[in-house]
């Protein structure tokens, strides 16, 4: 499930539009104050099929962790719910920050949660001896959950075919060139080694083939 906050805005309601497509179930967050809850009948008519939808301010803390108390399937995040005008933002400045940027912080704290349980079992598992790939393999999980279906639509509508990749991940790269983007580079993203990491970038390079040094 993909959350789409701002989802029944111009750009919003056509990321909502181009996700079902491609058979996405998604979540709309909308406050409506800079839209219409008659988009969502649009959408509707357009997609076939009706979104999910919650008339929320993510300016309310206890709001958004009711919502992804709620849809405990949300795997990833479309943040499009921001004030942009610049006239009002120089009148109004403490609304533009309480908006833009509390929304966004109260976004990333319920968004971390999300697999936190598991993501401490494999941490448990690791002070026990196994390695990180091993942890995930022990709690039923494959070496890498994600999936880069959605980085490729979203490169695709905006007509980018080609991108240097900041990765150390082949997988990401082979992910993106299998939907159609090309790599015409991949950057390597490379950090200092320490007797905290040393062995969790052991296992990276030597069982994952990332290209760490």
């Amino acid at each position: 499930m993909i959350l789409v906050t701002g989802g029944l805005g111009f750009i919003g309601s056509h990321t909502v539009v181009e996700l079902q497509n491609e058979g996405f179930e998604v979540v709309i967050v909308d406050n409506l104050s800079n839209s219409s809850i008659d988009v969502l009948d649009k959408i509707t008519k357009i997609t076939g099929k009706q979104p999910l939808f919650e008339e929320i301010d993510l300016r309310d803390k206890q709001a958004v962790h009711q919502l992804f108390k709620k849809y405990t399937t949300i795997s990833g995040v479309i943040h499009f719910a921001a004030s942009k005008a610049v006239g009002e933002s120089v009148e109004n400045p403490l609304l533009y920050y309480e908006n833009n940027l509390n929304s966004l912080i109260y976004l990333l704290q319920e968004g971390r949660n999300i697999g936190l349980a598991n993501k401490l079992r494999s941490y448990h598992l690791q002070n026990q001896g196994l390695d990180t790939l091993a942890a995930n393999w022990h709690l039923g999980f494959s070496a890498d959950e994600r999936s880069f279906e959605l980085a490729t639509i979203l490169l695709k509508h905006l007509g980018i075919s080609s991108i240097q990749l900041l990765s150390n991940n082949p997988l990401k790269s082979q992910a993106l060139q299998a939907g159609g983007i090309k790599i015409d580079r991949m950057v390597p993203m490379l950090g200092r080694r320490n007797a905290f990491n040393q062995d969790y970038l052991k296992t990276k390079k030597q069982k994952m083939g990332h290209h760490l040094s």
